[in-house]
């Protein structure tokens, strides 16, 4: 998981079930249909996948969920608030230095949220590719199950020339790997395990071949064994990828997730158009969608006349969290309007300044997160009247969408946004 607002990042990094909720208006979710004509299911053959343990969903406003981390201690309000998200992923290196490896730091905080939110789904941080310290697990990791160069055997290839990547096609590293997820899925408090860097699984150069079967195999054994009730979901969706068994968008990567997150998908028009459509089809086919937003100066309302960048003026440790919210909710407009093309049932949105919540870390830290607090995603949604809708007499990335209570218009290019709110919003 990537993030260009944090220094370690990775590869490529309710309620009570009431009709209300979205386990009631989606057949395509509880049922193992038939999916003849899907991109996942080229074959035609059943959905395997049960969606009825699914984070509860509603049409009443954004739905949301928060990726995390503090190698200390949390805060009981810093709890409190990554408890109001429907979906908490706890990132690699939480609760480190308070309890000494990543699988307990995750295993104190889980119990600490659940005791404030029990319906929210906490998933363990697990990468598909690179060997991350302070895992417990790492005690029995055998370098012999590291990624070597093929043309120097000798060398090994590693992340920013510091975690070894690994080799899925050594089958006892393949037995620890999975074992590692299922040993934290004995927790009653882990709901499931976020699997990060699949896009770095197909064969790269040096590699030798038959890499990304052997992740492939390797993830389907998990799925296989995953106990009953317990989620998948991993960074998958990519709108650049075209992988020979991935497939366009790496959309047959959820043939064994329940969903994926999505990072990096804003950098052009085209780009955007393509992940909206990955993410469009991904939740046809009833898959949870995690968007990943983050601010951008262009985007801010009024119009952003600092002389510094964003980085700059919120690395200032002057700074309380109170302005650090109220200035990142200025550009909160753009990515919201591009969400709400999209959302369908278990689409969820983060929108977040860094995922390090230690507020002793100046430089990356101190991480806006807590999506309660902005008011935009509180709005009014009511359900969608239908899909997106092209505007073509506006401009080419003109597009529309409406919903009982909220009309969204955005031009992704020039970046212009209308929210108009309807009568009985």
């Amino acid at each position: 998981m990537t993030n260009n607002q944090d220094d370690d990042s990775t590869t490529d990094h309710e309620d009570d079930g009431n009709d209300e909720h979205c386990h009631d208006d989606q057949s395509t979710n509880n049922s193992k249909n038939n999916n003849k004509n899907s991109p996942t299911y080229q074959s035609g053959k059943f959905d395997p996948l049960d969606k009825s343990h699914y984070p509860n969903w509603n049409w009443d406003h954004v739905h949301s969920y928060v990726a995390i981390r503090r190698a200390s201690a949390y805060s009981q309000q810093q709890i409190e608030q990554i408890a109001h998200h429907d979906v908490v992923m706890l990132e690699k290196s939480n609760g480190t230095s308070a309890y000494g490896s990543v699988e307990e730091g995750t295993r104190q905080a889980a119990a600490r949220i659940k005791a404030v939110n029990p319906s929210v789904k906490i998933l363990f941080y697990l990468n598909s590719m690179v060997h991350y310290p302070r895992y417990e697990a790492n005690k029995s990791f055998q370098l012999d199950w590291a990624t070597r160069k093929r043309k120097n055997p000798d060398k090994y290839f590693k992340f920013m020339n510091r975690y070894y990547y690994y080799d899925h096609r050594n089958l006892d590293f393949r037995a620890w790997w999975i074992n590692r997820a299922l040993e934290m899925l004995d927790n009653e408090h882990i709901d499931g395990v976020f699997v990060d860097g699949i896009c770095a699984t197909p064969n790269r150069r040096g590699y030798g071949k038959g890499y990304e079967q052997a992740y492939i195999e390797t993830a389907t054994e998990l799925r296989e064994r995953l106990p009953p009730g317990k989620l998948l979901i991993g960074n998958a969706l990519k709108n650049g990828a075209n992988n020979p068994l991935g497939g366009i968008g790496n959309i047959q990567h959820l043939q064994y997730l329940d969903g994926s997150y999505l990072e990096r998908w804003y950098f052009t028009p085209k780009s955007i158009v393509k992940t909206m459509e990955l993410m469009r089809e991904a939740l046809k086919e009833g898959r949870i969608v995690m968007l990943k937003a983050v601010p951008d100066e262009r985007d801010a309302v009024p119009k952003w006349d600092e002389e510094t960048s964003l980085e700059e003026v919120m690395q200032s440790p002057d700074m309380t969290m109170d302005e650090r919210y109220a200035l990142v909710e200025r550009m909160i407009r753009y990515p919201l309007a591009i969400f709400l093309l999209i959302v369908e049932p278990h689409a969820y949105l983060s929108y977040c300044y860094g995922v390090n919540a230690d507020p002793k870390n100046t430089r990356n830290g101190r991480a806006v997160f807590d999506c309660e607090r902005f008011k935009e995603l509180k709005r009014k949604l009511g359900k969608a009247l239908g899909p997106y809708v092209k505007e073509d007499e506006d401009g080419e990335f003109v597009f529309s969408r409406e919903f009982e209570f909220l009309k969204v218009w955005v031009d992704i290019e020039s970046r212009e946004v209308r929210l108009e709110e309807k009568s009985g919003g």
